[in-house]
């Protein structure tokens, strides 16, 4: 018979469990800023399992922010969980997902280097880094704007619209091309 203790901590990684599914559907599902925001609310559990963690670092992987923070602690993780005893299949399982953690740290790091670049090109042409990050706050604040003049426009307008909006985010090289991939 299990202890209290254990079966506190069977209850405690159940729910843990389900808000992680629940986490990897609205990710699926194209909820991504829901998504991201639930993955650093659970990443933020003190008892929180390494592949538990390894998972929501997957999701903020993708994100367009702090992505190279979290592929490497992707990758940390999944490889500790390898260090352990388990089944055949559980080892494939998570050599599975160690791998797609260093894509995804490879995705990011080339991306960093890209934005990188692109600011250093724009320092040297005698921009400043406050008229760069002003220019991209209006970029950001104009992007907006014409988001909230599409609602309640048709479907096929809102697409032509985000793809012009997909295009000019590819243009500052910004763009985090694991946003919204479903990973599990």
């Amino acid at each position: 018979m299990a202890s209290s203790k254990d079966s506190g901590l069977g209850q405690l990684g159940a729910m843990f469990e389900l808000r992680f599914k629940h986490i990897c559907t609205m990710h699926s599902k194209g909820e991504t800023e829901a998504a991201e925001t639930k993955a650093l609310e659970l990443l933020a559990e003190p008892r929180l399992g390494r592949l538990h963690k390894a998972g929501m670092h997957m999701i903020l992987a993708t994100s367009e922010t702090d992505f190279v923070h979290h592929s490497p602690e992707a990758v940390t993780l999944f490889g500790e969980a390898l260090q352990g005893e388990m089944t055949a299949c559980q080892r494939a399982s998570l050599e599975y997902w160690h791998a797609e953690a260093e894509k995804l740290l490879e995705e990011a790091r080339s991306d960093q280097s890209a934005i990188d670049n692109e600011i250093n090109e724009k320092l040297k042409s005698g921009m400043t880094m406050r008229q760069i990050q002003d220019a991209q706050l209006s970029e950001m604040y104009e992007r907006l704007a014409r988001i909230g003049e599409e609602e309640g426009a048709s479907a096929e307008t809102s697409t032509a619209a985000a793809s012009d909006q997909d295009a000019e985010v590819r243009k500052f090289g910004i763009e985090r091309r694991g946003r919204g991939k479903a990973l599990f």
